[in-house]
């Protein structure tokens, strides 16, 4: 068989093996007691060892099949799976190919650390005796906490490491002593280490222990999440705990939802938790001004007639301008809302009728006092008005890239801005007008920085480079 034959063969070989194909029978017997086909075959994929029965013996070529993959253990020759080197050499890559191993070397130490440092499951193939042996299991749950489940009854019960198994994975609780998952110094360390989803292994008793989840939570407050329903009554501890995780009120009972001192407790630390109110303190204006204070979104949450209520949204909006989104829509179009939410952010333009941004008058009283990015935010028919336009740019200072694509093209126009002390950059002007030399030379002229925007090509153009340095007379140019 030459070359191409090995390779066409050692591919349809591989194809067989990946899809879980039977071997077709188009092959010649004679092809898996081909030594040279083995070999190749092998270290290109060590699993294909199932195939090549006649040489499961042969310790060379096992070797060479265990250095591809140490899933080949499982194929080799009984005598092979209780040779030291060999299974080294398997576990090295794949721990838990340890199953295949011989009952002799499950329990030689040497062979089971090496296992369970690749892969800490591979404590379940190893003999009792090392499931008991401390020095074996602390290596096995550093590298997998789940492997507790394997260890010995004893070592299950031993604090040290069954917390360090829960802190590797919280997977690994059910699976420590059943005395240390009903003791409470046990649980709340393995909550500082793995965070309240420990709770959701513990018996419910534990959860409605007034001394034990007032621990919990204080280590962290999601624990409210699994308390019992004598703990979610608390009002003393509820009061202490939203307080300082506003956003617990969501796990609180629901009669808690609706008094007063919780929710205004809850909401002054994250407004965001309005949303757990009851009906009824949503529609409180003290409750939902202290939660619009602390986070000014959180009006989206309060009742349509707050929303509606032009003292409160005023307060609100005058410190969230994006809170105008959530005003009612009789609000959002008062003059007097929307001229404080766009002083506190002018992104809300975003939430304000239409007709503003159509009206002339409006905008540049709104420009006049402060209030930036108008022309971005005017119709169509205002970025298309010339004086309009000039007058945001000179006196208002607002870009030039927010005008109209024709006054963005308009030549005389922009020189008319320039002229009058008003600023430009080429990377405002239409695409045509960033190749009029005479425009260039006069925004340079003003900035040399906005050389940076000029077109790749003219900057590549040496004599245009030449030109403008000696118009300009701008050493940065050069």
């Amino acid at each position: 068989m030459n070359e191409a034959d090995y390779e066409r063969n050692l591919k349809r070989l591989i194809y067989c093996n990946t899809h879980e194909y039977a071997v077709p029978s188009s092959f010649p017997d004679e092809l898996f007691q081909d030594e040279k086909f083995a070999k190749l075959a092998l270290t290109s994929r060590g699993q294909l060892l199932q195939y090549f029965s006649y040489f499961a013996s042969d310790k060379d070529i096992v070797k060479i099949a265990l250095f591809s993959s140490g899933n080949a253990l499982e194929f080799a020759d009984n005598k092979l799976k209780d040779d030291e080197e060999i299974v080294k050499i398997a576990v090295s890559d794949k721990g838990y190919v340890l199953e295949y191993a011989s009952d002799r070397l499950k329990d030689d130490k040497e062979i089971v650390k090496i296992a369970v440092s690749e892969n800490g499951t591979a404590l379940r193939y190893a003999s009792e005796r090392l499931k008991d042996d401390i020095e074996i299991v602390k290596i096995a749950v550093s590298q997998c906490g789940k492997a507790i489940e394997y260890a010995s009854l004893r070592l299950k019960n031993n604090r040290e490491l069954a917390l360090s198994a829960v802190s590797e994975d919280f997977l690994a609780f059910p699976h420590v002593s059943t005395e240390l998952q009903k003791d409470i110094n046990f649980v709340l360390s393995s909550i500082k280490k793995s965070g309240q989803i420990i709770l959701e292994f513990v018996e419910y008793s534990l959860k409605n222990n007034i001394n034990f989840m007032t621990n919990a939570l204080q280590i962290d407050a999601g624990c409210l999440s699994y308390a019992g329903a004598k703990i979610k009554n608390d009002k003393k501890l509820i009061l202490k705990i939203v307080s300082s995780d506003g956003f617990s009120l969501d796990d609180v009972a629901d009669n808690l939802k609706d008094d007063y001192d919780i929710v205004l407790a809850a909401v002054k630390n994250n407004g965001y938790s309005l949303q757990y109110a009851s009906e009824r303190l949503k529609d409180d204006y003290d409750i939902v001004l202290a939660a619009a204070k602390e986070y000014g979104n959180s009006l989206q949450y309060a009742s349509d007639r707050l929303r509606d209520d032009k003292n409160l949204v005023l307060e609100v909006v005058s410190n969230t301008g994006d809170a105008l989104e959530y005003a009612s829509e009789r609000l959002k179009d008062d003059n007097e809302i929307v001229i404080e939410a766009l002083r506190a952010s002018s992104t809300a333009f975003n939430y304000i009728p239409n007709h503003f941004k159509e009206d002339k008058n409006f905008m540049i009283n709104a420009a006049s006092i402060g209030i930036e990015d108008v022309l971005e935010y005017s119709s169509e028919k205002l970025k298309n008005d010339k004086d309009y336009v000039f007058k945001m740019i000179i006196e208002y200072k607002n870009p030039l890239r927010f005008a109209s694509d024709r006054l963005r093209d308009d030549k005389s126009f922009i020189i008319e801005i320039l002229s009058n002390g008003g600023e430009c950059s080429l990377d405002d002007i239409s695409n045509r007008l960033n190749s009029d030399k005479d425009l260039i030379k006069l925004i340079l002229s003003k900035n040399p920085y906005e050389i940076i925007f000029l077109k790749k090509e003219l900057r590549e153009d040496k004599a245009l480079m030449n030109e403008l340095i000696a118009f300009t007379n701008i050493e940065i140019l050069k």
